[in-house]
């Protein structure tokens, strides 16, 4: 719209097989703003209405805590209310931080997704990254934890 200002789509599909979820998808339009936009440091953030899909399962476990069958529940879906937050600040030409907020608000549940990562290059294509995830959903299915985090060493590559 401007050089701030600018619309957005997003589609996202997930099939993690630890969440307690056979899967999670939405699809949302909106608006965003670039509140920092220079060459070292980038924040903007973004909202609007969507739609999501997703199909709770049952994760039976072993005495060791293998799952060892998953029985699909009933597909929901319901409206959402998107928002995010993306940050991203260089530190020198080598080494920047990158910071990700995701909101998915329905009837069915909230979710929260934030991923932070710090990313240093080796080369002009090639570059490390270590990053901590932490989830959050408001209504987890049975027999799981609201609060769900990741660790990552990542090999990245620069097209």
């Amino acid at each position: 719209m401007d050089d701030r200002l600018y619309a957005f789509g997003a589609l996202r599909y997930e099939d993690d097989r630890f969440s307690g979820f056979d899967y999670q998808s939405s699809v949302a339009l909106g608006v965003g703003y670039k509140f920092i936009d220079t060459e070292t440091t980038k924040l903007a953030g973004r909202a609007g209405p969507g739609f999501r899909s997703l199909r709770q399962e049952v994760l039976i476990k072993d005495a060791s805590g293998a799952v060892i069958q998953r029985i699909p529940g009933e597909s929901q879906s319901d409206a959402v209310l998107t928002a995010g937050v993306d940050f991203m600040h260089a530190f020198n030409a080598n080494t920047k931080v990158i910071d990700t907020f995701l909101a998915e608000a329905g009837s069915s549940n909230t979710s929260l997704q934030n991923d932070l990562a710090l990313q240093v290059k080796m080369s002009e294509k090639l570059a490390l990254s270590a990053g901590f995830g932490v989830r959050n959903n408001s209504k987890p299915p049975a027999g799981l934890k609201e609060l769900d985090t990741t660790t990552t060493l990542n090999l990245v590559y620069g097209f």
